[in-house]
């Protein structure tokens, strides 16, 4: 029944990929009682973490190398694979398991008519966390889920154009205020953290004015580039023309505050021309199914960032 009851919420999500991918991260972690799963896309020799619930939302973004990973292992046998106790299995990169508290893990591959698309896997801290029933929950599930995907896929390409801002290659304004709706609406309804944050370039205008528009649109995909660096950037978008916004489902305030100090890091180092890009940055946890509300709550934060880096710079 709740395998039944996954697959009905699934196909009922519509074909917005990025709500399939997250829906389909949580419902198996749910079904294993995991501690955190995530969804890995195959990318040349990498495995990219495209969505992911629980514990592994911290790794979102992350691009580990197919070979060593029992990731790689299951999309090449083509089959579910299973780790009881990653600190003796060699398939597994024991270090990096011990680094993030993995003991356990479990992989399936997500086929379609002889495509595959990825691997899902579900984690857990403590050794032998999985067994054959749960292998069996998640090859039930891998045909629809990958099915789903494919759909999700082929809408998302023909629509993409459409939501894609066309300098940075972010979400455009349209893209943002829909994801902005669903996720406000779907963390409030599940009672699940969601924070955003607005980024806003310094001066963009003088930058245009002083050193040209061929510089200032360098710095547009900078701060792009940055935003998709920490997170995948199907959570990024850029709303106006030196404003973007970033959206973290399953994550405070508080663990966005390293999220916004990794952003001012990278911009703050000098590109290979010798410039940098200044930003401010507010963010704002979710509190009200109204999305128009987190969105004011974001610019009240980045009116403040503002304001204190004026300051700053004056008494500099």
């Amino acid at each position: 029944m709740a395998i039944v009851a996954a697959q009905t919420e699934i196909v009922a999500s519509g074909l917005e990929l990025n709500a399939v991918m997250d829906l389909v991260c949580r419902e198996a972690r749910k079904l294993t009682r995991a501690d955190g799963a995530v969804l890995e896309i195959s990318q040349g020799d990498e495995m990219s973490y495209r969505a992911a619930a629980g514990s592994a939302v911290a790794y979102l973004g992350q691009s580990p190398k197919q070979l060593g990973s029992l990731s790689g292992a299951c999309l090449a046998a083509g089959r579910a694979l299973r780790c009881d106790d990653c600190t003796v299995d060699e398939r597994v990169d024991r270090e990096a398991c011990a680094r993030v508290g993995v003991a356990a893990m479990l992989c399936v591959p997500l086929v379609h008519q002889g495509r595959t698309l990825g691997v899902l896997k579900v984690v857990a801290g403590q050794v032998r966390a999985f067994d054959d029933r749960d292998e069996t929950t998640l090859n039930l599930l891998s045909g629809l889920i990958a099915a789903q995907l494919l759909h999700a896929q082929d809408f998302q390409h023909v629509a993409g154009a459409a939501l894609e801002d066309g300098l940075t290659g972010l979400g455009n304004l349209r893209a943002y205020r829909e994801r902005l709706a669903s996720e406000t609406e779907r963390a409030i309804r599940h009672g699940r953290a969601l924070t955003l944050a607005l980024v806003d370039i310094d001066h963009l205008a003088t930058i245009n004015a002083t050193r040209g528009h061929a510089v200032g649109d360098e710095t547009l995909r900078r701060v792009a580039r940055s935003i998709c660096d920490v997170r995948v950037c199907d959570y990024g978008f850029r709303i106006s023309g030196d404003r973007f916004g970033l959206l973290m489902p399953e994550t405070t305030e508080r663990q966005a505050e390293i999220v916004v100090r990794r952003i001012h890091h990278t911009l703050q180092r000098a590109d290979r021309f010798g410039n940098t890009a200044p930003v401010s940055i507010g963010a704002s946890q979710a509190r009200h199914r109204d999305s128009d509300i987190l969105h004011a709550s974001a610019e009240d934060a980045l009116a403040r960032s503002r304001r204190a880096h004026h300051t700053l710079r004056r008494v500099a």
